[in-house]
């Protein structure tokens, strides 16, 4: 190094994983201080790092206490304070969206919505320049801007692609921000900056990096990003020929459970991923050549080589003895006895151990030690349970074997990696910490055939508790739950005096799954059941928010409930969705609410009145005690559906954004905190939604209709003339009619957007709601269903030579004839032109699913003779069944299209199953 220059000082921000960014031992860390180490290295000069929050990391380069910035976008606003060297980075920005904000699909729709963002930051610019006036809230830091993220402050907001150093935090925010959500903003080149005036320094700056070479560019930014080396994406290496986890199926695509497992991981963390096959020991030789960057392993850490690591533990493999011929009659006999073990296993030892009288002969593939069996070499094998099993069946040798239940040992699948790929294994960790317990179970529901082989399970028994959490659960007393017996429909005392709402669903899962006695106690006011609960007169309660003040006294789990904001006002106060359209106004808020604070920093001038419990609330509207009264939308919806306050207004406060509601417990119970969060995070979207529809009435949208009863009935009571009640009577009977008028073209045009004009059946449309939504339900059933994809063969001949009026007829006869041949329950559809589509839920039997083909075959060959005996029109049917074809409507119906195609051609009805 050349000790006669000062060190150059470098500004780096401390919260920019994995750019820049404050290491756990307090020191400077990410691709930007490698690469400046790099250039460092190669141009002889010493570099200084100066950690800093963003915004005082632009100060010190104006300020002159540092020489340059490591790295930052450029923007018109910084080009008056800086000069900017080469690109060393390009990174993609986003916009994140709130899970209520899923159907936002262009950025233009968010105008409404305030942006976080960190201040100093280069979104502003960015976003300014898209055309749309955003407003904005800037936050001082990263950490910052997530929290308020968490707690529901804003809805959306702004940052780079990468990941997040704390797990925790990783999930809390993906989970209310899903990745599939986000909306590119721009691509991003980071610079180095001086200050404007320093133009020879940027030059050896420039210099400087262009001496680095390009290959070792491209290892730091892999080593940090785990980007894609190729443009097919991540590629895996997988065995083939290992059913039911991976193989090469039929239609020449990779199938299997760790095809689908690892499908789920990109779409988690928004990459492609491409398989390629290779015999097993070769995929480790591929991922060391560089062919592909992931491989699976099964041997311990210890004997992997130096170049290579394990990032992630997929799950454990069931490895069972199967005895040739006949059982064992018990499990000690195995010791006297010759078996056959793959030479891969890591279970050789503790066999030996276990049995040692036993004589253990090693094999490579599971087809010799068949073989030996049966020249009665060996007893029988040891080998994965589920992989054996689909290996007899295959060889039609499963009745010669009978596998022993007692005899079982396991090995764990992990993910390998090359050890100098950091980036990657961070994105794997973090994908694989994104996929719910129950999407596992579903996965291996699928794929594993014997329950006794899987190792995810959707039951409480689950839960990955250690034994000494499994003791402190057994050890806890019966824990009280403090809840509200009026706040409808989160939680209330229903009419039989039992504890009810979405909250009481909640509880009920915590209860099962940790096996917990959990009693709920009611409480009048939300004041006092904080008051309980901080004493520790309660254990916990439900929809809290985490607040700084509350932590102090109380502990949080992690947020399982999202809550908007929205006010009831009278009619007079209609059309406010603004807090600084409530200035000078009366507005009410429940007493211990985490929100008068949050109000008074938006609109100071405001009137508050506090009210001790949501009912309260409203009346005080009502009863013109408040100008407004603001609480979560859900329980506004349900007190105006139950009030008779006809002549109040509901409307969203789409400012305050979301209240993160959480569990909030008393600090003697912190050990047990972690394992409800495991209860939480094992709760679907799909869950959540149910427990809405289960206890949210309809959303009250317009209350005018109830307004105009109360109006009529008021003049009538004050009427001063009939002349005067006539002339309202006559406009009222106009207007009711205008409004029947009106619903019935909404109804129509409902219809004829849901329907086929011709048939009167399901359109496409409709179809593909039914299909998704038969997709989700048997996958919780765990049962089967058929998709039937049926063509009139010939059908063109019809209109050619006898007109359209006669295929149309023949249409509608064809779709009245099937109709006839399902259940009530079964979907028909008109899928365009001469076909049909028909969802046959809860097919379990095979053969009932081939009845009903040929019934509708039939009924279409008798409807063809009626109306064109003379032309020889025919239907050919393909059949995919839900899971074995297809696990998504789209590949159901594709697979159902290519056996109908199949069938084509015969000249007589038929109908292909897989």
């Amino acid at each position: 190094m050349n000790s006669e220059e000062t060190p150059l000082t470098i500004a780096v921000s401390a919260e920019s994983f994995p750019y820049q960014y404050k290491s756990e031992q307090g020191n400077p860390n990410g691709l930007l201080i490698d690469l400046w180490k790099e250039w460092s290295k190669v141009n002889n000069r010493k570099v200084e790092f100066k950690l800093l929050k963003w915004q005082p990391s632009l100060d010190a380069v104006k300020d002159g206490t540092a020489d340059i910035h490591a790295g930052m976008a450029m923007t018109e606003e910084r080009k008056s304070d800086f000069i900017f060297g080469p690109k060393i980075v390009n990174v993609t920005t986003h916009l994140y969206l709130h899970q209520s904000l899923a159907n936002k699909n262009k950025i233009e729709q968010l105008a409404p919505y305030q942006i976080g963002i960190v201040k100093g930051s280069a979104h502003k610019g960015k976003l300014d320049g898209v055309g749309v006036k955003f407003s904005y809230k800037e936050f001082l830091s990263r950490s910052d801007l997530l929290n308020a993220a968490i707690k529901g402050e804003i809805l959306v907001f702004a940052g780079m692609e990468g990941f997040l150093r704390k797990r925790e935090r990783e999930e809390n925010v993906t989970s209310l921000y899903p990745l599939e959500s986000r909306l590119v903003i721009s691509e991003v080149n980071l610079h180095p900056v001086v200050r404007a005036n320093n133009v020879k320094l940027l030059q050896k700056i420039k210099n400087g990096f262009n001496r680095i070479p390009n290959t070792r560019i491209e290892q730091l930014q892999q080593h940090w990003l785990g980007n894609e080396s190729r443009a097919s994406g991540i590629s895996i290496a997988l065995v083939k020929d290992n059913n039911p986890y991976s193989d090469i199926g039929a239609d020449g695509l990779p199938h299997g459970m760790l095809v689908d497992m690892w499908r789920s991981w990109g779409q988690k963390v928004g990459k492609d991923v491409n398989f390629i096959f290779f015999d097993a020991p070769d995929g480790r030789e591929a991922l060391q050549n560089g062919q592909v960057e992931i491989a699976l392993s099964n041997t311990s850490s210890d004997e992997l080589p130096e170049s290579l690591m394990h990032s992630w533990r997929l799950f454990n493999v069931k490895h069972r003895f199967f005895a040739y011929k006949k059982p064992l009659k018990k499990m000690q006999d195995i010791n006297n006895l010759s078996v056959g073990v793959l030479s891969t296993s890591n279970y050789l030892e503790i066999i030996k151990r276990q049995f040692p009288k036993i004589t253990i002969t090693e094999f490579n593939s599971i087809q010799e030690m068949i073989q030996s069996s049966e020249n009665n070499e060996i007893r029988g094998f040891i080998a994965p349970a589920a992989w054996a099993q689909h290996q007899l069946l295959k060889l039609k040798v499963w009745a010669d074997f009978f596998q022993e239940p007692n005899i079982e040992y396991v090995d764990a699948v992990h993910s390998l990696i090359q050890e100098k790929n950091i980036g990657l294994n961070y994105s794997i960790i973090d994908g694989f910490n994104k996929i719910g317990h129950k999407e596992l179970s579903a996965l291996e529901n699928k794929w594993i055939l014997n329950s006794s082989d899987r190792v995810f399970f959707e039951t409480e028994t689950t839960l990955p508790l250690s034994s000494e959490q499994f003791d402190y659960l057994n050890k806890l007393s019966p824990l009280k739950f403090g809840y509200l017996n009026s706040w409808a429909p989160m939680e209330f005392t229903n009419k039989s005096g039992l504890f009810s709402g979405v909250n009481s669903e909640v509880v009920d899962l915590i209860e099962k799954q940790l096996k917990l006695n959990i009693e709920p106690i009611s409480f009048d006011d939300w004041q006092s059941l904080y008051s309980a609960l901080e004493k520790g007169h309660i254990d916990f309660a439900g929809s809290m928010a985490s607040t700084e003040t509350r932590q102090d006294s109380i502990l949080f789990s992690q947020p399982y409930w999202p809550s908007f904001w929205a006010l009831v006002s009278s009619i007079e106060h209609a059309g406010l969705f603004r807090l600084d359209q409530l200035a000078e106004l009366r507005v009410a808020v429940v007493e211990g609410y985490d929100l008068p604070n949050r109000i008074m920093l938006i609109e100071p001038n405001i009137k508050l009145i506090l009210v001790p419990d949501s009912q309260s609330g409203v009346n005080a509207v009502a009863n013109d005690d408040a100008d407004i009264f603001i609480d979560n939308l859900m329980t506004l919806s349900h007190l105006l559906n139950e009030s008779k306050h006809y002549d109040l207004n509901l409307s969203m406060l789409p400012e305050l954004g979301t209240q993160q509601s959480h569990l909030g417990f008393n600090h003697k119970l912190k050990y047990l905190i972690p394992m409800v969060d495991s209860v939480l995070r094992q709760v679907t979207q799909e869950e959540k939604q149910l427990f809405y529809k289960r206890w949210t009435p309809k959303a009250i949208t317009n209350n005018n209709h109830k307004y105009r009863n109360w109006l009529i009935y008021v003049s009538i009571a004050f009427a001063i003339s009939a002349i005067s009640f006539f002339i309202y009577w006559l406009s009222n009977k106009r207007l009711q009619a205008e409004v029947t008028r009106r619903q019935k073209i909404e109804q129509q045009i409902q219809y004829m957007n849901s329907h086929d004009n011709l048939t009167g059946l399901l359109n496409r449309r409709l179809l593909d709601d039914r299909l998704t939504s038969a997709v989700l339900t048997h996958s919780r059933e765990q049962t089967r269903f058929a998709v039937m994809f049926i063509s009139l063969d010939n059908f063109k001949l019809v209109n050619d030579t006898r007109g359209y009026n006669s295929g149309d007829e023949l249409l509608i006869g064809c779709a009245n004839a099937i109709a006839g041949t399902i259940r009530r329950s079964d979907t028909l559809a008109r899928f365009g032109g001469d076909e049909f589509v028909i969802i046959l839920n809860r097919a379990q039997e095979f053969d009932a699913v081939c009845q009903v083909a040929e019934n509708a075959l039939a009924a279409i060959a008798r409807v063809v003779e009626a109306k064109v005996p003379e032309i020889n029109v025919s239907a050919s049917i393909g059949i995919a069944f839900y899971p074995m074809d297809a696990d998504s409507p789209i590949e159901l119906l594709k697979q159902a299209d290519k056996l109908m195609q199949l069938t084509k051609g015969n000249d007589e009805n038929s109908y292909m199953t897989s």
